[in-house]
Parts: C-alpha cells; sequence; structure tokens
C-alpha cells in the first residue's frame, strides 16, 4: 500500500514509515491549531508554509488511495502462486504505487510478487545479488484464469538483479486469452 523499500528489512516494518507520517501529521495539525501568541509576520508565513504542506501530503494521499481501488473495467484473476505467503511489491490502478502503470498498455497492470518467509523477508541477506537467495525465484507459477495461451514469451536468460532491457522490457511472459476462443 505504502511505496517505500521495507522490502530490504522485513514486511513487519512496512508500517513504521506510516506512524512516523502520522506523528508528523499530528504535530502540524497541532502547530496549525495552536492559537499563536503574539500573531506576526513570521508566525503568518509559518503557518502558511503549514497549510501548503498539509495540502500537498493530503493530494498525494488522495493519488496513493487511488490506486488502491480497481479500474473501471476489470477482470477477476486468480492468485498466480498456490504455497506459502506472499505480498505486492508493485500493483495497483496508480503510477504513484505501481511503477508498471507507467508502461505500456500490456504491462500497465502488472504486478510484482514476492514469496516472503516466517520472519516476513523475501530473500536470506538484507540485498543479495544472487536470484536463488530470493524465495521467490524458480518458484512455479499457475495461470492466472481458464482460457487459452495465446503467446509464451521465453529463453530469455535471467537479469542482473535492478537491471533492465530496454529491447525486452517484458522479459518472460505468457499471453492468456480469456473466454470464447
Amino acid at each position: 500500500m505504502f511505496v517505500y523499500p521495507w522490502v530490504m528489512f522485513t514486511i513487519h516494518l512496512r508500517w513504521l514509515p506510516l506512524l512516523a507520517w502520522l506523528a508528523a501529521s499530528t504535530i502540524t495539525l497541532r502547530r496549525l491549531l495552536a492559537p499563536a501568541a503574539q500573531p506576526n509576520r513570521r508566525t503568518r508565513r509559518r503557518r502558511f508554509a503549514l497549510i501548503i504542506c498539509a495540502g500537498a501530503m493530503l493530494l498525494i494521499d488522495a493519488n496513493l488511495l487511488k490506486g488502491l481501488l480497481p479500474p473501471a473495467r476489470h477482470i477477476e484473476l486468480a492468485f498466480p502462486f498456490k504455497h506459502g505467503a506472499y505480498t505486492i511489491l508493485q500493483g495497483g490502478s496508480s503510477s504513484w504505487i505501481n511503477f508498471h502503470f507507467r508502461g505500456e498498455t500490456e504491462s500497465r497492470f502488472g504486478l510484482d510478487i514476492v514469496q516472503v518467509d516466517n520472519l516476513g523477508r523475501r530473500a536470506d541477506g538484507l540485498l543479495p545479488q544472487h536470484l536463488d537467495a530470493y524465495h521467490t525465484y524458480r518458484d512455479e507459477v499457475y495461470s492466472p484464469c481458464s482460457g487459452r495461451v495465446m503467446a509464451v514469451i521465453d529463453g530469455w536468460p535471467d537479469s542482473p538483479l535492478s537491471s533492465y532491457d530496454a529491447d525486452e522490457p517484458g522479459g518472460g511472459a505468457c499471453a492468456p486469452h480469456q473466454g470464447a476462443a
């Protein structure tokens, strides 16, 4: 739900930035609502800056929450993994919470799904460079819908972590067709 790199640590700590944001918002609101002892020019400027910052935060929050709502036209899909606990790193209908939403229409609603262990970690180690250290790596993926497979893109070598292949940004993929064939 909140975009920040919690995955470097553990899923259980993902609420810390939210708690920090709530604490900062509470302090800001108290300062805005507190009566000024002697309203002077500096106090008015400071209060105006706080109101602008609070308004900007509300706009950002609205965009974040909008991304959690399904788009008007959507289809129901099953979860593509069967065993283990998973979480979604990138997903949603807003570029504020889903990096893929900025891309082409084929990957617009793409999801980054990772398996987490009992400690809430997605990998063995802080930021391991070997793909085998990630719990989702080599996990079996199941079809999210019934239908016919229209195309399969396979055979690409595994990309190094944090790299991007501009020639083939989608990497390996499967294109199912749901409905009458």
